[in-house]
C-alpha cells in the first residue's frame, strides 16, 4: 500500500512538472511570434522615417517618434538609434538645437552600450553634433566633434571616402562660419575632390552650393554661378524639386548683387512657382522678397508692391507651419522621456514578476515533495524562511526602484512645466508675428501719400521759383514794366494759380499722412507694452480702441464694429501686457468666426459695483455645446491644421484668473458668440506671474 501510493504521488509531481514546463515553452513561443510581428513593424516604420526625412520634416518626425517608441517597448537598440538620428536632425533643421542635443546625446548612450563598435554610426552622430554646435556658434566644441569624426573616417575600410568626404564638408561649413573663407573654400574642394572618387551625389551637389556661396564671398561671381549651375544640374537629374528651389533662390540672389535683374527675376519666378507647388512658404517667401526687390530696381513699383503683399502672405503660412511644428517637437521630446521612464519600469516590474513566477514554481515542486518525503517538512520550512529573506529584500530594492522612479518623474514635470512656458511665449511673439504683415501695410498707405506729396511739392516748388527768379532779376520799375508781359506769360505756361492750389492740397496730404502714421504708432506702443514688475492702471478704452488699430486689416469691409462703451469706467489695477494678449486673442477669433461673410462684433462696457464687465460679440458661426466646453482647455482647437493651436484662450483663461476675474462664453451654431469678462477694480499686491 505504502509503496502504491509513493508511484501514484511521483506520477502526480511527474504531470504538473510536465504541464508547467508546457505552458513555459507555449508562453516563449507566442512571445517570440509577438516580438517577430513588432519587429517587422518597426523596420517598415524606420523606412518610412527616412524616406520621408528629405521629403516632409513633418511626416519624418512623426514616423521615426512612433518607431522610437516601439523600439522602446521591445528593446530594439540598433531599431532606436536610427530613430533617435531621424529626430535628431529633424530638430535641427527646425532650429530646436536643444532637443537635438538632447537626443544626440542618447544615441551615444546607444552606441557606448554596445560592445561591438559601429564606426559609421558614431562619425555621423559626430558630425550631427558638430553642425549643431556650429548653428549655436560654439565653434571650439563643433571643430572637436568633427576632429572626432575625421580620425573614425580614417579607421574605416572601403567605406572611408564617403564620410571623409562629408566631414570635410561639414569642417568646410564650421570655417565658413568662423569667417575663414580661404580655409573654408579650400577644405570644400577637398571634399568635393573626394566625393568624385565614391561619394553620394548629394554630398557633391551640397559641396558645390557651398563653393559657390564662398566665391560669392570672395567676389568672384563668376565661378559662384558655374557652382550654382552645377548643382543645379545635378539636383534636377536627382528630381529633388526642394534643393532646385533653393539652388534658384540663391543663383537669383547672386544676380541681383551683381545687378542683374532681368536673370535674378527668370529665376525666382521659376523658384517661386516649385515653391508654391510644394508648399515651400520659406522658399517661396524669399523668391518674392528677391522679386520685389529686384522690380523696385527696375522702378515698377507696381510689381513690386504686388510681390511685397505675396511675399507677407506666404510669411505667415510659413509662421503658422512653425508654431505647428514647434508644438509637435515639444510633444515628442515629452513623449520619449515619458515613454522611455515608463519602459524603464515595466522592465523592473517584469524582472519583478519572473523572479516571483520561478519562485512560486519552486514552492510548489516542494510542496508536492513532501507528500512523500518525511524530511520535506524542516526543508519547506528552510526555504520559506530564505525565501521570506529574498521578498525582504525584493521588497527594499522594488522601494528603492520606486523612489528613483520618482525622482525621474518629477524630472519629466519639470521639463514639461519649462516646454509649456515656451509654449506661451511662442503663442505670445505668434500673435505679434501675425500682425506684422498688417501693420506693415497700413504704415505703408499714410507713407505712400507723404512720398508722394513731396515729389509733387518739388516739382511745383521749382516751376514758382522759376517766377520768382525772372521777379528777383528786375532792379527797376522801367525793366518790371518791360518784362510785365513776359512774367505773365510764364505764369500761364505753368499754370501758376494751380500750382498754388496744388501746393496747398499737397501740404495737405502729407500732414494727414503723418498723423496716420503717428496713430498707427501709438497704438502699437501700447499694445506692446512690457509688464512691469508691479501693478500699473489699465485704461480699458484706450487699449482695447489700441488692439483694434492694430486688429484693422483684418477687419475687411464685410465687418461692422460697433462700440457701446461706459462714459464712467474708470481705470483698473492690472499687468497691462497680459490684458492686451487676452483682447487681441478675444477679437482675432471673432473676427476668424465671421469670416469672409457680413457681419458684427459689437464691444461692450459696464461698471457693477468695484467691478467692470467687458462684453466681445460677433454674429459668426457659433459653436456646439462640446466646443464650448472645452474652449479654454491648452491644444483644443476648432480651427483647421496650421491655423491654430488651441494655447490662445487657454493663456487668456489663465491670465484672467491671475487678475482674480472671470471669462465665460456662451454661443449658439449659426447665432455667433459672446465673451463676458469680469475684472475687479482694484487688485491685490502680489507677486507677477508672467503669461
Amino acid at each position: 500500500m505504502k509503496l502504491r501510493s509513493l508511484i501514484v504521488y511521483k506520477v502526480v509531481l511527474t504531470c504538473v512538472v510536465l504541464i508547467v514546463g508546457f505552458v513555459r515553452f507555449a508562453h516563449s513561443q507566442s512571445t517570440k511570434q509577438v516580438t517577430s510581428d513588432r519587429s517587422n513593424h518597426l523596420m517598415h516604420l524606420t523606412s518610412q522615417a527616412k524616406k520621408w526625412s528629405s521629403i516632409n520634416i513633418d511626416s519624418a518626425l512623426y514616423y521615426a517618434q512612433e518607431a522610437a517608441s516601439l523600439a522602446y517597448e521591445i528593446d530594439h537598440k540598433e531599431g532606436l538609434r536610427e530613430n533617435l538620428m531621424v529626430l535628431g536632425m529633424g530638430f535641427s533643421q527646425l532650429k530646436e538645437y536643444n532637443s537635438a542635443l538632447e537626443v544626440f546625446d542618447r544615441v551615444c548612450l546607444l552606441i557606448q552600450q554596445k560592445e561591438e563598435r559601429n564606426l559609421v554610426a558614431e562619425i555621423e552622430v559626430a558630425n550631427q553634433m558638430g553642425d549643431v554646435y556650429r548653428n549655436i556658434e560654439q565653434y571650439n566644441k563643433a571643430l572637436i566633434k568633427h576632429q572626432e569624426a575625421m580620425e573614425l573616417a580614417q579607421q574605416l575600410g572601403g567605406a572611408e571616402v564617403e564620410k571623409i568626404s562629408s566631414t570635410l564638408f561639414y569642417l568646410g561649413k564650421l570655417y565658413k562660419a568662423e569667417g575663414k573663407d580661404s580655409l573654408a573654400l579650400a577644405t570644400q574642394q577637398k571634399s568635393l575632390a573626394t566625393s568624385e572618387n565614391g561619394g553620394s551625389s548629394e554630398k557633391y551637389s551640397l559641396a558645390l552650393l557651398e563653393i559657390g556661396l564662398l566665391h560669392e564671398r570672395l567676389g568672384d561671381f563668376e565661378q559662384a554661378f558655374s557652382s550654382f549651375n552645377q548643382a543645379l544640374e545635378i539636383a534636377k537629374k536627382n528630381g529633388n524639386e526642394k534643393e532646385v528651389v533653393y539652388i534658384l533662390n540663391m543663383l537669383a540672389a547672386s544676380y541681383a548683387k551683381t545687378k542683374s535683374a532681368h536673370n535674378s527675376i527668370s529665376n525666382s519666378e521659376i523658384a517661386l512657382e516649385l515653391a508654391s507647388s510644394n508648399n515651400d512658404f520659406a522658399a517661396a517667401s524669399q523668391a518674392c522678397a528677391n522679386l520685389a526687390h529686384c522690380f523696385k530696381a527696375l522702378k515698377n513699383f507696381e510689381k513690386s508692391l504686388e510681390y511685397e503683399k505675396l511675399e507677407d502672405v506666404y510669411k505667415n503660412q510659413l509662421l503658422a507651419s512653425e508654431r505647428k511644428r514647434l508644438v509637435t517637437v515639444m510633444q515628442a521630446n515629452f513623449d520619449l522621456t515619458k515613454k522611455e521612464i515608463e519602459n524603464q519600469s515595466l522592465r523592473a516590474q517584469e524582472k519583478v514578476l519572473k523572479r516571483d513566477l520561478k519562485r512560486q514554481m519552486w514552492t510548489a515542486a516542494f510542496f508536492s515533495l513532501a507528500f512523500f518525503l518525511a524530511l520535506a517538512l524542516a526543508f519547506l520550512l528552510y526555504r520559506f524562511n530564505k525565501s521570506r529573506v529574498k521578498t525582504n529584500k525584493l521588497l527594499l530594492e522594488q522601494n528603492t526602484a520606486i523612489q528613483a522612479q520618482k525622482v525621474e518623474l518629477e524630472k519629466a514635470m519639470t521639463q514639461l512645466k519649462s516646454a509649456q512656458s515656451h509654449l506661451v511665449q511662442s503663442e505670445k511673439m505668434a500673435s505679434l508675428g501675425l500682425l506684422t504683415a498688417g501693420i506693415a501695410h497700413e504704415i505703408n498707405n499714410p507713407v505712400n501719400f507723404i512720398y508722394s506729396g513731396v515729389a509733387g511739392l518739388k516739382k511745383n516748388l521749382a516751376a514758382m521759383m522759376e517766377v520768382t527768379q525772372q521777379l528777383d532779376a528786375i532792379k527797376s520799375k522801367e525793366e518790371f514794366e518791360e518784362k510785365k508781359a513776359k512774367i505773365e506769360l510764364l505764369k500761364k505756361e505753368i499754370y501758376y494759380e494751380e500750382v498754388q492750389e496744388d501746393i496747398n492740397g499737397l501740404l495737405l496730404s502729407i500732414e494727414d499722412g503723418a498723423e496716420r502714421t503717428c496713430d498707427i504708432v501709438e497704438s502699437l506702443r501700447t499694445f506692446s507694452r512690457i509688464d512691469a514688475s508691479s501693478l500699473n492702471k489699465f485704461d480699458v478704452h484706450k487699449n482695447i480702441d489700441s488692439t483694434l488699430v492694430l486688429l484693422k486689416t483684418k477687419l475687411r469691409d464685410n465687418i461692422l464694429l460697433e462700440k457701446k462703451y461706459d462714459p464712467q469706467l474708470p481705470e483698473i489695477d492690472s499687468y497691462n501686457g497680459q490684458l492686451n494678449q487676452v483682447m487681441m486673442n478675444v477679437l482675432t477669433n471673432a473676427v476668424q468666426a465671421i469670416g469672409t461673410e457680413k457681419g458684427t462684433i459689437t464691444i461692450g462696457t459696464q461698471l457693477k459695483l468695484d467691478t467692470i464687465c467687458i462684453t466681445i460679440q460677433d454674429s459668426g458661426v457659433g459653436m456646439e455645446e462640446t466646443a464650448k466646453n472645452r474652449l479654454f482647455e491648452p491644444f483644443y482647437t476648432t480651427k483647421e491644421i496650421g491655423k491654430g493651436t488651441g494655447l490662445g484662450l487657454s493663456i487668456s483663461y489663465g491670465i484672467i484668473q491671475r487678475h482674480h476675474g472671470t471669462i465665460t462664453v456662451d454661443s449658439e451654431v449659426g447665432k455667433g458668440t459672446t465673451f463676458t469678462i469680469s475684472l475687479p477694480i482694484n487688485q491685490k499686491v502680489e507677486e507677477v506671474v508672467s503669461a
